[in-house]
């Protein structure tokens, strides 16, 4: 809607986005003009300029459709930005795209503007992408959102405005007047930076990794020094475990587009190059597991979160524990037992009834899974320089599987587990809610 001018009087209402013909009634337009007259020519001429605006094509170069009217200069805009006559058109897009915080719906809403509109229709139009040098001329808008038709003038009456027809419904965002590329603000360039940025495979995640793809620049994943990573807490814990496997451990900003998201950030669209530079950098070293199998094969394999022993079938497992090559429990009877770092301590572990380790507390934490002998036992916490083995008693009649985070190996009969400090990851948090005060808040979670 048009907001109110300067010159006092009544109002007029305009629609920005209406299907089929619309009219606006010529007593108030007339009001309209004549208290612009009565005011001056500055208030006046503000007014006609407000509505000749409003009828001009929204793909017109140059022009000041209603579309753009939503934002007028001098409101302030999503985010907290305020759109001025010096904005880029696509600076008008990012303040557009930013009042949608749901990026699913956003990239819905950018990439298929037209697809809402087009039920009823029997030939609707098809999009083409714009070439860098291509220009939109006011011949390919009346082509794709149909013709703006304008009521001749009379000459020897006063102007007057007339009937603005659009043949079809307009969509909720047009495509950007743009003569080419435009250049790359400092706080968008994160290519700079070598920061690069990957994303899960689920909806969520892929959406916003096209958001985000559209307003910054990045290098790719190879060159890049810092990564940013969308997804869940699955997903961090397999880009971590990919950066182990390659020995190439740099740091990275998770943003939540999964569920949980503890390891990760809040998402935001905006100012990610300030809020990478101002983050705080948590260091976490992982497990080393060597899991020995029935037929003598031996696996390797690191655990970020914890390594844990699961019985396979319906019987319970027997499990023999030590500590420094010291035997501290011939007989744990039970579905399973696990070992957990810091880091991993308020996952299964505290599903488990284990222990929660502050992050810079160098200990482990050793939970039983489920104990049936002994009944009362719930665990233990060890230093983590200590190398601590778990032997599987009766392996072919009580059959156990080792985990390490989402690693599995079946028919195991002993697991060693020892913290390898040479192997360590770093994760980028925000100052406000670092991993550090998530692990010692869930202490007082309810």
């Amino acid at each position: 809607m048009l907001g109110p001018q300067s010159g006092g009087g009544n109002l007029v209402e305009q629609p920005a986005f209406v299907a089929g013909p619309f009219k606006v009634k010529r007593q108030q337009v007339d009001r309209q003009v004549e208290l612009g007259h009565r005011a001056g020519p500055a208030t006046g001429g503000a007014q006609r300029l407000a509505l000749n605006g409003a009828r001009q094509p929204l793909g017109q170069v140059g022009a000041v459709g209603a579309q753009e009217q939503l934002l007028r200069p001098g409101n302030i805009g999503p985010a907290g930005k305020c759109l001025n006559p010096g904005n880029t058109p696509a600076d008008r897009l990012d303040l557009r795209l930013e009042a949608q915080l749901n990026p699913v719906g956003a990239d819905c809403l950018f990439e298929g503007a037209i697809a809402a509109v087009r039920n009823g229709r029997r030939n609707p139009p098809v999009r083409r992408p714009l070439a860098p040098e291509e220009v939109v001329t006011p011949q390919m808008h009346d082509a794709f959102y149909g013709q703006t038709v304008r009521r001749p003038r009379r000459a020897s009456a006063p102007p007057r405005y007339g009937t603005v027809a659009f043949g079809r419904q307009t969509p909720m965002m047009t495509r950007v007047n743009a003569a080419g590329p435009s250049p790359v603000q400092p706080d968008r360039d994160l290519a700079a930076h070598r920061i690069g940025l990957v994303a899960s495979t689920t909806e969520a995640a892929l959406a916003a990794e096209k958001m985000l793809r559209r307003r910054y620049t990045w290098v790719d994943e190879d060159a890049a020094e810092t990564l940013v990573a969308l997804g869940g807490d699955g997903f961090m814990l397999q880009t971590l475990h990919a950066m182990l496997e390659d020995g190439d451990a740099r740091p990275v900003f998770g943003m939540n587009r999964g569920t949980v998201g503890f390891l990760m950030n809040e998402w935001r669209l905006d100012r990610l190059a300030e809020r990478i530079a101002a983050a705080k950098h948590i260091r976490v070293a992982p497990l080393a597991m060597e899991a020995t199998t029935v037929r003598g094969d031996t696996w390797h394999h690191p655990a970020i979160n914890e390594v844990s022993l699961l019985r396979e079938t319906r019987q319970t497992a027997k499990i023999e524990i030590s500590v420094n090559g010291r035997v501290v429990m011939p007989e744990l009877v039970a579905d399973g037992v696990l070992v957990a770092t810091p880091a991993g301590s308020s996952a299964y572990n505290l599903s488990a009834n284990g222990p929660i380790l502050p992050l810079a507390a160098k200990m482990l934490a050793l939970t039983p899974i489920s104990p049936f002998r002994p009944r009362r036992w719930s665990g233990a916490i060890l230093p983590d320089d200590v190398a601590v083995s778990l032997r599987v008693l009766e392996p072919e009649k009580r059959a156990v599987a080792a985990v390490a985070d989402q690693f599995e190996v079946r028919d195991v009969v002993q697991v060693d587990v020892t913290l390898d400090r040479s192997r360590s990851l770093t994760l980028l948090f925000d100052p406000e809610h670092a991993l550090d005060e998530r692990i010692a808040m869930e202490q007082f979670a309810t």
